[in-house]
């Protein structure tokens, strides 16, 4: 088992750390040295109060943004799905259009709706149908 590196503070890395006091590296004169203040808080007993509740508030941070992230990510999946379903949509409402006037006509110029015709409506029926089972859609 390897062992762990000594931690070491001052100007050239050359003063080794003192057991009582907080681990967290301060900037002094000219160098970074070892906090001055006693340890015994944080999650690891390693940290002054002061720097313990830094690492906290980091930690809580992070967690709050990966809590947004996630939500984001999941608002652009509902868009993205949204989107394809409202294409769907789109051409399906088009077609439907279209038979309704084509039914319209056949009425208003008192035609027989033609074999054809009720095919195609069949036809976009059964498309609707089948589109809503593969958007979990109840019809």
């Amino acid at each position: 088992m390897a062992t762990e590196k000594p931690r070491m503070y001052g100007r050239q890395n050359d003063t080794p750390e003192d057991p009582t006091l907080c681990v967290e590296r301060v900037h002094g004169h000219w160098c970074w040295n070892q906090c001055s203040r006693k340890r015994g808080h944080g999650p690891d007993g390693l940290r002054c109060k002061q720097h313990a509740n830094v690492i906290q508030k980091r930690i809580d941070d992070a967690e709050e943004w990966n809590e947004r992230a996630k939500a984001r990510r999941a608002e652009v999946k509902l868009e993205k799905e949204l989107g394809r379903l409202l294409q769907g949509d789109a051409v399906f409402l088009y077609a439907m259009e279209n038979m309704a006037t084509e039914l319209y006509n056949c009425k208003f110029q008192r035609k027989e709706v033609t074999p054809d015709v009720k095919e195609w409506c069949r036809e976009l029926v059964e498309f609707e149908l089948d589109y809503a089972k593969k958007a979990r859609i109840k019809p």
